[in-house]
């Protein structure tokens, strides 16, 4: 990101604007308030803090380790250890120093745990040891034999197919061909990889590919190894393919058998294209990793895995639970136990982001863990177990961490055992105490696009830091003078974020006034950071820089509501408002000190925008009519289920709606009663806005209309959403919210969903996450692989996250389309026929992008106007002429059709669904057309949307119903 200052800026705009434009009332001075209560920090953002990338010591190379480096290997075993971690592992990139402990402290057989931030290296940490291991182990495997003829192509062999299928067309042996069946080696588990999500064992698969599988590692493997590979699989609800390969009868199990055939197809396809893709983008190379080979280390299937376990196994906790009770995983488990009797064998237990296991989910791991070392045979302080583990909050010196450790694992750890990651010593700062801020506020406010002037702004820095004797482009010049020991920029960068002598995460004015000095004003310091980050990207532009790199932590959280004084116009510049002051959080009463009112939570009618004030419901003694109190939050709930924080999911027993609607009359559609819905949509009940007032000072609401008015009195006069028949004990079965507007009408009672034209003014988290993940996308530099990772430590929130975001985006996409194609159907339609009419083809641009969307057209219109002009000659047969002038009358009269929609910018809407082609009535209509091209389900993403009821089975996928070859012919070509 090239100026993440301003993407910030930008984003919390556009959170401004949605919020503007999905939440708007009717009254502009509440508008405008609450723009500016919500454009100042602490409402639902923070100031943005800023941390540079920890920059860890380097030691050496691989390729110059040496045997007091490795304990335990020999110099030729050394020799072809650093060759395979060249290949993909770390490459001739230099080893940190807590990488090389960890692997000498490995080597000597201690359990160590390291623990360093983010891009430390930490899992090339705990792979180091273990390929380590793996090498020495392997210099004594006996050579494999000859694999069988179709054991890498049986899934799509057609003349093995007919070898396995015998009389009557049923399978007399498995199809598959077990992948390792050609080794003699014995197969077992040497290190087994646990994760706490799925997500991350992908990122896992995608290092190890590159390490185990790329040509060099394929290279290595042949030539030292004798074709023997270090084996590793992915076991979790991924692979292929649950269930038993065999019956109970000792037959094949056909459709499981099939079922993999179709995987494994899939897969060898998916890898295929990835090799092209990275043929074609050579920037892209790594793509490859992603998708699994067939013919490489990695193992196919559940079933292969079962025959020959994995040397390196990845899987998560839920999964190895499932492993553990599973008959047909037990041999996993034994051939393991079997292996590990020989001598020279050692089990690696390798546990990462250690961190995220804590309290009662933590305990249960550690069981489970017990659990997996009973299975094979080891205790946890076993001298053949050799636990590796990575965690970004241990402490060496701290008791707190090693009780942590010894009770997670079941074994004593010490101080040495706990390895940090040690940082870069940070260099002195020489000259000025504060780099000149002038420079880099004019950077600031350059044009990223005017390169003329950003150019000029690169000189002026070089020139007044002291390089304007320097030769090179403006851009040189600028990255040397930043770069210099001399001005020593790096040291001011981490000086000006350290907190107590430690690199942390600062605010963005802390960090500015750490470089510029604290006399400048904040809008001043924040411009010149601004200024300095867009330098600091521009010096990585021209070749990879020496200066830090920075994680910017930007704050956002949902708007949980908005609240109001009860007093009409209180501490406001009009009195055209039914409310006083807008307050971003809940409390008692206003700030106004000479006369303080009641603060309730404020509603909004989504159709008209009318404001509504609520609060708890306490029904008073005698008829005394109701209280209405600020919401409590609900403590005890989990942040986005709270139903106090979800007005619609109020009951009408505990929460209260009052319109202070002043002199303004009930809309004639509100008047009387209507049948208010049920929670459990049960038989609804009369209910009625009734004429009420509400004292301004105690929030209670009366029936009837009270004396004196506000502001001389305290009484605001309005209308009081009532179930009058309902008795108090079936209350809570009842809505809050009223299914009818007092204002404009707006009845949703027989709607399905949505059962209330109110709302509160509360974003959703679903909503909020996808809105902030789109401008984070958009502000990512497009010339650059884009990709953002959305998660979160809570598996429910996350599976929240994914749906919501997966549902809105839908919405949204198909808003999206509908309104593109519509207009370019009402526009490029009749502009394309105009063309052909006076130029006999496309010319206008809107013309040009409807024939690019629906190349068919422009042959159906250009016989159209071929038609319409067509003249018939004299002597024709009588039933061809009438004939002709049919056609003839038909072309003008849809020519006309055109004209007219164009004209009057009119469409039908079936044209969305519907094909509009007379030739081809049946295909799909604009909108359909759009989002199968996209690759998107029109029905949308709802789980009973992606399979149909067709042909007497339900097994029929949307895709199924659509054909997709025209593009995948585009995208070939």
């Amino acid at each position: 990101m090239d100026d993440p200052i301003r993407a910030f800026e930008g984003i919390k705009e556009n959170v401004l604007l949605y919020l503007k434009t999905a939440f708007a009332t009717q009254y502009p001075s509440v508008e405008a308030e609450r723009e500016r209560l919500l454009g100042a920090p602490q409402s639902f953002y923070q100031e943005p803090w800023i941390e540079p990338l920890a920059r860890y010591l380097a030691i050496k190379p691989i390729s110059d380790l040496t045997l007091d480096d490795v304990p335990g290997l020999n110099a030729a075993t050394l020799e072809d250890f650093t060759e395979l971690a060249r290949c993909g592992l770390v490459g001739d990139y230099q080893l940190f120093a807590h990488q090389l402990e960890m692997l000498r402290n490995a080597l000597r057989g201690e359990s160590v745990a390291v623990t360093a931030g983010t891009g430390s290296g930490k899992t090339e940490s705990f792979l180091l040891p273990l390929f380590a291991y793996l090498v020495n182990e392997s210099r004594t495997w006996p050579l494999p034999g000859t694999p069988d003829r179709n054991a890498g192509d049986w899934w799509r062999s057609t003349d093995w197919r007919g070898q396995c299928v015998g009389s009557g067309g049923r399978l007399a042996r498995s199809l598959r061909i077990p992948q390792r069946s050609h080794e003699s080696r014995p197969a077992a588990v040497r290190a087994l990889i646990l994760y706490p999500m799925n997500a991350l064992v992908e990122d896992q698969l995608t290092r190890l590919r590159k390490a185990l599988d790329s040509p060099a590692a394929r290279q290595w493997f042949d030539t030292t190894r004798g074709s023997n590979r270090f084996y590793f699989g992915r076991y979790n609800s991924s692979t292929p393919i649950p269930g038993y390969e065999f019956k109970q009868n000792g037959r094949p199990n056909r459709d499981k058998i099939e079922a993999l055939l179709v995987e494994l197809i899939a897969a060898e396809q998916s890898a295929q294209a990835a090799q092209q893709h990275a043929v074609e983008n050579p920037s892209e190379a790594d793509v490859v990793y992603f998708f699994p080979r067939l013919d490489g280390s990695e193992m196919r299937s559940r079933w292969d895995m079962q025959d020959h376990p994995p040397d390196i196994l990845i899987t998560n906790f839920s999964m190895l639970s499932l492993m553990l009770m599973r008959e047909g995983d037990g041999g996993i488990f034994d051939r393991t136990r079997t292996w590990l009797q020989r001598d020279d064998s050692v089990f690696h237990l390798i546990v990462d982001e250690l961190h995220l296991h804590r309290g009662t989910e933590g305990t249960e791991v550690a069981y489970l863990l017990r659990l997996l070392l009973d299975r094979l045979g080891l205790a946890p302080d076993h001298p053949k177990l050799r636990v590796l583990a990575s965690s970004a909050s241990l402490e060496p010196d701290d008791p707190a961490s090693r009780k942590f450790l010894a009770e997670f694992f079941g074994r004593p750890w010490s101080p040495t055992q706990i390895i940090q990651g040690t940082l870069r010593p940070v260099p002195p700062v020489s000259g000025d105490a504060y780099l000149p801020a002038e420079p880099f506020v004019t950077m600031a406010e350059v044009p990223e696009d005017d390169t003329a002037a950003v150019d000029a702004a690169c000189a002026a820095i070089a020139e007044r830091l002291g390089g304007d004797d320097l030769a090179g482009a403006p851009r040189q010049r600028m990255k040397q003078v930043l770069e210099s020991e001399l001005l020593a920029v790096e040291a001011r960068l981490l000086r000006a974020s350290s907190v107590d002598g430690q690199i942390r995460a600062v605010p963005i004015a802390r960090f500015g006034q750490g470089l510029f000095g604290p006399q400048l004003p904040s809008t001043v310091v924040t411009q010149a950071c601004q200024g300095l980050l867009r330098a600091r990207a521009l010096c990585d532009a021209v070749s990879t820089s020496s200066l830090p790199a920075f994680r910017f932590h930007w704050f956002f959280r949902n708007i949980e509501g908005m609240w109001a004084c009860t007093a009409p116009g209180c501490q406001c510049d009009t009195s055209d408002r039914p409310i006083g002051k807008l307050y971003a959080n809940s409390r008692i009463l206003c700030d106004n000190s000479a006369d303080r009112h009641r603060v309730l939570e404020t509603l909004y009618c989504e159709q008209c925008g009318v404001l509504f004030v609520s609060g708890s419901r306490l029904t008073l003694r005698d008829n005394g009519g109701w209280e209405l109190l600020g919401t409590d939050p609900d403590v005890e709930g989990i942040p986005d289920r709270q139903a106090a924080r979800f007005v619609d999911r109020r009951s009408y027993a505990e929460f209260g709606v009052f319109w202070p609607a002043r002199q303004v009359p009930l809309h004639q559609d509100a008047q009387g009663q209507w049948r208010h819905p049920r929670f459990d949509r049960g038989q609804p009940a009369p209910a009625r806005w009734d004429r009420a007032s509400m004292d301004v000072k105690s929030g209670r609401v009366v029936l009837g209309l009270q004396q004196p008015l506000y502001p001389d009195g305290r009484w605001v006069q309005g209308f009081i959403f009532h179930l009058p028949t309902i008795a108090v004990a079936d209350q809570g079965r009842y809505m809050a919210l009223p299914a009818v507007c007092p204002a404009c009408g707006s009845d949703y009672g027989r709607k399905k969903y949505r059962k209330s034209p109110v709302r509160g003014f509360r974003t959703g988290f679903s909503k909020l996450s996808q809105l902030l993940a789109k401008e984070l996308f958009y502000s990512l530099p497009e010339a650059a692989a884009r990709k953002l990772v959305v998660f979160s430590d809570s598996r429910e929130d996350a599976a929240s996250i994914a749906n919501g975001m997966e549902r809105t985006h839908y919405l949204d996409l198909v808003r999206e389309a509908m309104y593109d194609e519509l207009s370019t159907v009402v526009l490029g339609e009749g502009q394309l026929l105009a063309d052909l009419e006076s130029e006999n083809m496309p010319v206008q641009q809107i013309a040009q992008r409807f024939v690019a969307q629906w190349p068919a057209a422009l042959e159906r219109l250009r016989r159209l106007t071929v038609d319409a002009r067509r003249d018939i000659p004299e002597g024709l047969d009588e039933d061809l002429r009438r004939e002709l002038e049919q056609r003839r009358e038909r072309a003008r009269q849809q020519s006309a059709e055109i004209r007219d929609r164009a004209t009057r910018r009119l469409v039908p809407l079936r044209v969305l669904f519907e094909g509009t082609d007379p030739q081809d009535p049946t295909g799909p209509g604009f909108l359909i057309h759009r989002l199968k091209r996209l690759g998107v389900n029109p029905a949308g993403c709802d789980v009973l949307y992606q399979e149909y009821n067709y042909d007497g089975t339900f097994e029929n996928h949307w895709t199924s119903f659509f054909d997709f070859s025209a593009y995948l012919l585009n995208i070939s070509g």
